[in-house]
């Protein structure tokens, strides 16, 4: 019996120690992850810059571990582009 009051205390803390008590910021990261920031990140990391598409393309498959969507390469591509980072070849 002691156990299981122990169990719900812990779970009632960490519901409570959450920003929404909801613990759903617990179960989840706070804030999505941006892949198209993470790519390009990586392609500043390894001096990629200004990236050609098809780098930008291979950098998406090596960050992500799959073949990105034309939607996520174009906002992969506008993103590096706002920068100046996107060599168009």
């Amino acid at each position: 019996m002691r156990s299981i009051s122990t169990f719900f205390n812990a779970l009632s803390h960490t519901f409570r120690s959450g920003n929404t008590h909801t613990a759903l910021d617990v179960l989840a990261p706070a804030e999505p992850v941006n892949i198209a920031a993470t790519v390009a990140e990586h392609l500043i990391c390894t001096d990629s810059v200004p990236a050609t598409p098809q780098e930008v393309a291979e950098m998406f498959m090596a960050v992500t571990g799959q073949p990105a969507t034309a939607q996520e390469l174009m906002d992969t591509e506008e993103l590096l582009l706002s920068f100046g980072l996107l060599h168009a070849s």
